[in-house]
This record gives C-alpha cells, structure tokens and sequence, in this order.
C-alpha cells in the first residue's frame, strides 16, 4: 500500500502496480502492508507485459491525449 499511498499524496486518481516480474499474476491479490488506513483512491495490479504496454503508450502520447484516458476497471472479489 506504500506505493498506492505515494500515489495519492501526489495527487494521482487512480494507481495502476505494475508487475516487474513476467508472470502469470491472475491468481495474485495486492495485500496491505500495514500502511493501507485512510487511502481513498482505486489501484489495480497488472501484469509485466500489460505494464511495459502502457508505459510505451504514456511514452509516445502528447498531454491532450493523456487528458484523455479513461479507465473502465472492474473490482471482482474472489
């Protein structure tokens, strides 16, 4: 939760984790490690491949299309 808080005190809306390993990450949950009281925003974890797509797009996108993004996430329970 240290990396989803940062985000937040930073202004961020929404933190995307990415996965820095290249692994099947459909079975993994984030966890709180203690720090997670009082973050208000959304985060999702995804996978590497996912990840470095998104960081190629950011890369390559000019800030009107970045005003742009809207992320559609959906929250299933296990």
């Amino acid at each position: 939760m240290t990396k989803v808080r940062n985000v937040a005190l930073n202004g961020g809306d929404l933190a995307i984790i990415i996965d820095t390993d290249k692994e099947d990450i459909k079975g993994v949950i984030m966890g709180d490690d203690g720090t997670g009281a009082g973050i208000r925003i959304p985060s999702v974890s995804i996978g590497n491949a996912d990840g470095n797509l998104l960081k190629h797009w950011l890369k390559s996108a000019t800030k009107e299309d970045i005003k742009k993004i809207k992320f559609n996430i959906n929250f299933t329970p296990p």
